[in-house]
């Protein structure tokens, strides 16, 4: 079931969480999401971030979304018991950490 984003018929490239580094283009994640948290930016877009922890280890992720849709979404995430992500690991100037910015996020 769709969450976010749109439908991906591209070849998966499922990594574990403790095996992502920032240059890992296109990766996908399955684990299971908490400490889902939204928060609005200038451009009047939400940013999700929550945890995702596939047994490996935790990563945050993030995604952009519209206002209308955000607390479907997350409320969508938090019901879930395991999501599966599409997204692009990169090194977060905020945090200093490595994040994954999901495009697409399936239940």
């Amino acid at each position: 079931i769709l969450i976010l984003g749109k439908q991906s018929k591209t070849k998966e490239n499922r990594i574990k969480i403790k095996d992502i580094t920032p240059s890992d283009a296109r990766i996908t994640l399955e684990g299971r999401a908490s400490n889902c948290e939204k928060r609005l930016t200038k451009s009047e877009k939400v940013l999700l971030i929550f945890e995702l922890f596939d047994g490996t280890g935790t990563i945050v992720c993030k995604s952009f979304t519209v206002q209308e849709e955000a607390d479907e979404i997350v409320s969508k995430i938090e019901q879930a018991n395991t999501i599966k992500l599409i997204g692009k690991a990169n090194l977060d100037a905020y945090a200093g950490d490595v994040t994954v910015i999901a495009n697409t996020i399936y239940q």
